[in-house]
């Protein structure tokens, strides 16, 4: 078990087995901010989020 760096809740990680981020998406560029480490799965579906409109907009800004 490890603590979700966004929000401290307790979830099961496995970094090095087969861990339930390794089946999201891949495209998420690795932080290195206050939230770099392993995050829940809730928090991590919300940065997903976060990220996906961000660059959503950035591009139709530039285009």
């Amino acid at each position: 078990m490890t603590r979700c760096k966004k929000c401290d809740t307790e979830f099961p990680c496995q970094p090095d087995g087969a861990c339930w981020c390794m089946e999201k998406p891949r495209g998420l560029p690795v932080p290195t901010d206050d939230y770099a480490g392993c995050l829940c799965p809730n928090c991590l579906e919300g940065v997903s989020k976060e990220y996906a409109d961000r660059n959503k907009a950035e591009l139709s800004c530039n285009g």
